[in-house]
């Protein structure tokens, strides 16, 4: 995941975390069909740490769920020892909503300042088999850490 200007410790610390948020959200898509948001974090050492919400309530909204997960990680990354934190969710993207597809997006901040959305689409064909795409890289909007 290379992002022009910015330092390679920052951009291996996001690499990490991303590789550990597709990891676990592709194997979900893969055995379960879909998984609940779920975000993370990397501290100054390196660790990777996951933060999810409990198990989805069907009564309340993907919005709702993912307002919850990020205010939990929020409060998870607001130490000062957290350079990298990341909120892993599904979504259909592309413009056309007849040609809409899912995706996995994992939206990353790091302490940096750095942005980063990555959008990895899959599909499924019809006995269930799942197949991920090309994924893409684009600015981030999403901030999670306080400056």
């Amino acid at each position: 995941m290379a992002k022009p200007d910015s330092d390679a410790k920052d951009q291996a610390e996001l690499q990490k975390l991303l590789n550990e948020l597709q990891d676990f959200a592709c194997s979900l898509v893969d055995k379960a069909g879909g998984f609940p948001p779920i975000g993370g974090t990397v501290d100054i050492a390196g660790q990777v740490g996951l933060v999810v919400e409990g198990t989805p309530v069907a009564t309340k909204s993907g919005q709702e769920q993912l307002n919850k997960v990020l205010d939990a990680l929020r409060q998870e990354a607001a130490p000062p020892t957290i350079q990298a934190a990341g909120l892993t969710y599904m979504a259909t993207v592309g413009g056309n909503p007849a040609a809409r597809t899912p995706a996995v997006i994992s939206s990353l901040h790091h302490r940096s300042g750095m942005l980063v959305d990555v959008i990895l689409p899959y599909s499924r064909d019809a006995k269930g088999k799942v197949t991920f795409g090309e994924q893409s890289i684009q600015d981030g909007s999403l901030r999670i850490l306080a400056p």
